[in-house]
């Protein structure tokens, strides 16, 4: 971690703390298409029973479900603790059973390398801060 302290207006002094346990943090969009199932039945089958095993998943920072109904485009935005992580991920099990489900078609991911100091100050990645 990276303490930077300030004095603001000569009467708090406070400190930022920037997390660098994750340098080199990855982005991922994963999109795909339903084919023959209902959004119940894909919230169901897929959603509710996937989310707590990903929750599990080793270096998965966290994961935004994503959905547009009427473009039948799904997926998830990841954000991983390293590269490697991902790669990891994207070579498992699990992966693979998700994208040989009948019902999945049309799977595309993307990843980014993810700019932590202007994530920051754009929120999004959070710092803790703590008054003096």
């Amino acid at each position: 971690m990276i303490c930077a302290f300030f004095r603001w207006w000569y009467t708090f002094t406070f400190c930022i703390i920037i997390n660098l346990k994750y340098p080199t943090m990855q982005a991922q969009i994963i999109t795909y298409q339903l084919n023959d199932i209902s959004q119940a039945e894909y919230l169901k089958q897929m959603v509710e029973p996937d989310a707590p095993i990903l929750a599990e998943v080793k270096g998965l920072i966290s994961k935004v479900w994503l959905s547009d109904v009427e473009k039948n485009t799904f997926g998830g935005f990841y954000l991983w603790e390293t590269k490697t992580a991902m790669e990891d991920f994207m070579n498992s099990d699990l992966v693979k059973a998700v994208v040989s489900r009948p019902y999945v078609k049309n799977v595309s991911s993307v990843d980014y390398e993810v700019n932590q100091n202007a994530s920051m100050v754009t929120r999004g990645l959070k710092s803790v801060v703590e008054a003096f």
